[in-house]
């Protein structure tokens, strides 16, 4: 387990599962996703089963206290360039309490302090004007555009890649 303060990220277990299918399952969290699909117990337990075996994905919970806020998810885990991809949703119920920030700053300290990571990056739906805003503020730097490439509500929609760099992090720091 990884601590700031009272939050931190802990390994998923199968307990979890049914908690995050809730979570994954919520309309306001899979709009804002570029790929999603339906979970249900079945695809859900396949998928946390081919976990064990893929080294290039850890899916963490995220909380404060005794509760669970969200789920932390780094895949693209590359550990000769030492970089990975980083995200994360939290719960409807806790939104827009500072969560997001304290979120980012342990996957920053897991991610650069703790593995010695290089680089972490992500991809951000344009319409998602509040992760973005959110990204900006922990540092996270644009690297450009895949014009539109995400149908969302019949519409395409602009998906930003943006990074941040361990000298970005140190400086921060």
């Amino acid at each position: 387990m990884i601590n700031i303060k009272n939050y931190w990220l802990r390994a998923m277990e199968e307990s979890d599962l049914e908690w995050m299918k809730k979570l994954r399952n919520d309309e306001s969290t899979w709009t804002q996703l570029g790929h999603f699909v339906f979970l249900n117990d079945n695809r859900q337990k396949k998928w946390f089963d081919s976990l064990i075996n893929d080294s290039s994905k850890e899916y963490l919970i995220y909380g404060e206290n005794d509760n669970n806020l969200g789920i932390v998810r780094l895949t693209d885990i590359d550990r000769i360039n030492r970089s990975m991809a980083v995200g994360g949703d939290i719960l409807l119920e806790h939104r827009g309490k500072g969560h997001g920030k304290m979120m980012y700053k342990l996957i920053f300290r897991l991610g650069f302090e703790i593995w010695g990571l290089h680089r972490l990056w992500l991809h951000v739906l344009a319409t998602n004007e509040t992760a973005i805003k959110l990204y900006k503020k922990m540092g996270f730097t644009k690297e450009g555009v895949q014009r539109k490439a995400v149908l969302k509500d019949g519409k395409f929609v602009d998906y930003i890649m943006m990074s941040m760099l361990a000298d970005e992090y140190q400086k921060t720091n």
